[in-house]
Order: C-alpha cells, then structure tokens, then sequence
C-alpha cells in the first residue's frame, strides 16, 4: 500500500508524484550550500518509493548544475520554483524532492536536519545518491 503526494512549483509548470510506502513520514534535510540556503529549501528523499516528475512546457524548465556537477535542479524558468534535484546513475534516474512545493507536508512539523556534502567526493556522492535518493522517472508526453 502506498502514498501519493502531489507537488508543484507555483506557477504548475513543473510537478511531482512522489509514492511512498503507506504510514512512512519523510525527514526534510536543509542543505547548507549556497543554492539551497537562498530558496530556504528542505529536500526530502525516500528510497523505497518513486517520484514521478512531469514538466507542461519543456522550454520553460531550466537544469542547474553546479559545484560538482552531477546532479540537475530542476528550476522553473517562469516562476523560479525549484521542485527537485535528479540525478542519472547507471542508466537510472534518482531524485530528491522540495518539501515545500508538497502542499501535504509544506505546513507540516517534519524533522528538519541540517546536511553538508563539502568534503565529499564524487564518487561517495553519487553512492550516497544511488542508496538513499528516490528511484525517478519523467512522465511521458
């Protein structure tokens, strides 16, 4: 049995379906670097669950990459909301979601904990990301 949670940046351009195992409450991380202390935003992943991304007009999803370079965020270009952070590994897409574009957890108390990856390496990222991130996919057309 499952979850479904719906999210969106503001405008709806860009949204989510993330399904999560019935009764699991995701923990938020707030990510310390500069990017994600600007929009104040809260990620959340989990890993035996499944987002599924959806974008209205592909013209107007931007990916930003920075810093290592391996992972995309997924920015509207008209209204700046940042839904998700994806990553392709060995041909499978992982992603973690912005808390706070999910109206269903947005106003809720979940554990925040601040997290920082300075430090660490390419290769322990990207472990880290295939084993604790959200298997994802991008709904067709």
């Amino acid at each position: 049995m499952t979850t479904s949670l719906s999210g969106s940046c503001h405008c709806g351009n860009l949204s989510l379906e993330l399904h999560i195992p019935a009764g699991v409450v995701p923990a938020a991380r707030a990510c310390q670097c500069s990017f994600c202390r600007g929009r104040r935003a809260r990620w959340t992943s989990v890993p035996a669950g499944e987002v599924v991304l959806a974008v209205a007009d592909s013209a107007a999803l931007s990916r930003y990459r920075f810093g290592t370079r391996t992972a995309d965020f997924l920015v509207c270009a008209r209204c700046g909301g940042a839904i998700a952070v994806a990553c392709e590994l060995e041909g499978s897409l992982y992603a973690v979601v912005n808390v706070d574009c999910i109206a269903a957890l947005r106003d809720r108390e979940l554990d925040t904990a601040p997290s920082s990856f300075d430090g660490e390496d390419v290769d322990a990222r990207l472990m880290r990301r295939q084993r604790s991130w959200t298997p994802a996919r991008w709904r067709p057309r």
